[in-house]
């Protein structure tokens, strides 16, 4: 079983429904923003929703592509409850630095 605190913390404040075009709008902007740690978390939460979620767990999750500069990843093939996780990572991330 897959432990990881802050998706258990996360999930729990979410529900699973479809972000505004603003509001994805402005996720785009904010990730665009984050920090190097902030990305590697972001991408542990995606990576631990697929595999709670997903029969094949090896592969990237969500049509990801793996570039030079790190990992690539089209919003609007997210579910929407890991759209909504993200969105709450960000604010906490960003309340924290």
């Amino acid at each position: 079983m897959i432990t990881f605190p802050l998706y258990d913390n996360l999930i729990s404040q979410v529900e699973e429904k479809e972000l505004t075009l603003l509001e994805r709008e402005k996720l785009c902007v904010d990730i665009k923003k984050l920090d190097s740690k902030g990305h590697e978390l972001m991408y542990a939460l995606i990576k631990v929703y697929h595999m709670k979620n997903e029969e094949n767990a090896y592969k990237l999750p969500y049509g990801m592509k793996s570039l030079k500069a790190g990992h690539r990843v089209d919003l609007n093939v997210l579910p929407f409850q890991l759209q909504q996780i993200l969105v709450k990572f960000i604010e906490l991330h960003n309340s924290s630095s």
